[in-house]
């Protein structure tokens, strides 16, 4: 269920940071991403609600956060009743409220509703979903440990609440500190938000429950947006896959028919090749090649053979007793071997013959010639004949 719902909840989130300076209204905005390439594209400066919606557009998920004149942050003891004890005068229903409430510790941030009335209104007027409004840093406290030194002091050690007070610092530049290392302020605030919104937590609220109906009206547009297309685009693909199934269809009836026509040529083809296996093993068997032992193990045992002081150029084994024609029995002398080589001098030769009639699959070992060529080199030539 939580994977389905998931596909409801934003994957970016823009928050409007408004900052009122007595009867002026200072508006900075930036989106805030799920998605770890693009988390944040940096905050910018706004004159109205119409240009922030009109840059990043109405179908965005927006919050508000608020700060400056008007806004009160306290921390205190937790009690049912926080809220009376903490408004002076006047409906808590007129306020919003922002707090951490856990271990009996209790920070809180409020606001008179009325301040933000005409921007809520705006948003309704823009068809744009504000999903909702907190004031302050509490969001943060989705961290255990940070210390934040701007327009708040705010200080969280192993998630207790040491230090949240107005600071003496502006928020422009408001830096955040966690392990040692200095963050965003805003970036954070988003990221801490965009995260209470999907995963919410009992002990932090944010602007207590307002603006529910504005969380459902886009939770439902999502889901409008998303059936909507879905239908559509399966319309689509139904009529697409119907079109490339026909088509589909066509080719394999023209396929099927080649291949009946390629299958009959290749039956044809396969029967001459099986009379062509059968014409060569019966020349194979003709031509007495076929010996007791591989051409290979007479390589071996000649190679092995071979003085240092001697290098063969030609081993033929199985010579042809006639030339090669067409149409005509290849004949070879399967009981023959012929050698051609280069030695040192003639005592390594004559100790080689003696030492290759020494195998017991040689009859006998003829020098058919020894000469010397123009480079002083001794050549030879033998013919060696094999025990039938």
């Amino acid at each position: 269920m939580d994977v389905f719902n998931n596909i409801w909840r934003p994957k970016s989130l823009v928050m409007i940071f408004l900052t009122i300076e007595g009867a002026r209204k200072v508006w900075k905005c930036a989106e805030y991403f799920e998605n770890k390439k693009k988390k944040w594209d940096g905050i910018r400066s706004f004159e109205s609600i119409q240009e922030i919606v009109k840059y990043f557009g109405n179908s965005k998920a927006f919050h508000l956060n608020v700060n400056g004149t008007g806004v009160l942050n306290r921390k205190l003891t937790s009690t049912p009743n926080f809220q009376e004890e903490l408004i002076v005068s006047g409906d808590k229903s007129e306020f919003y409220f922002s707090y951490f409430n856990e271990k009996s510790q209790l920070a809180v941030s409020f606001f008179r509703s009325a301040i933000i009335d005409e921007t809520i209104e705006e948003f309704d007027e823009l068809k744009a979903h504000l999903i909702g409004v907190s004031s302050g840093p509490i969001a943060l406290l989705t961290l255990s440990d940070f210390t934040l030194n701007s327009n708040f002091h705010f200080v969280v050690v192993r998630g207790s609440i040491e230090s949240f007070k107005k600071g003496e610092e502006t928020a422009v530049k408001a830096k955040i500190n966690i392990d040692g290392k200095s963050f965003d302020y805003y970036e954070k605030l988003a990221e801490s938000t965009l995260e209470l919104f999907n995963k919410p937590r009992k002990s932090i609220v944010l602007g207590e429950g307002s603006l529910i109906n504005t969380s459902i009206e886009y939770f439902e547009h999502k889901k409008f947006v998303f059936f909507g297309v879905s239908v559509t685009l399966l319309i689509l693909t139904i009529l697409l896959v119907n079109f490339f199934y026909h088509g589909h269809l066509n080719d394999k009836i023209a396929q099927q028919e080649l291949d009946l026509s390629v299958s009959q040529s290749n039956l044809t083809h396969l029967d001459q090749m099986e009379l062509e296996i059968m014409r060569k093993s019966e020349l194979i068997r003709a031509s007495g090649i076929m010996s007791n032992e591989f051409i290979a193990y007479y390589l071996d045992e000649i190679g092995h053979s071979v003085p240092k002081k001697m290098k063969l150029s030609i081993m033929d084994i199985y010579p042809l007793t006639k030339k090669l024609k067409a149409k005509h029995k290849v004949e070879v002398d399967k009981y023959e071997i012929q050698i051609q080589g280069s030695t040192e001098n003639n005592e390594v030769l004559d100790n080689w013959i003696e030492e290759l009639t020494e195998f017991d699959w040689v009859h006998s070992v003829k020098l058919i010639s020894y000469w010397i060529n123009d480079k002083n080199v001794p050549l030879f030539e033998l013919k060696l004949k094999l025990k039938e």
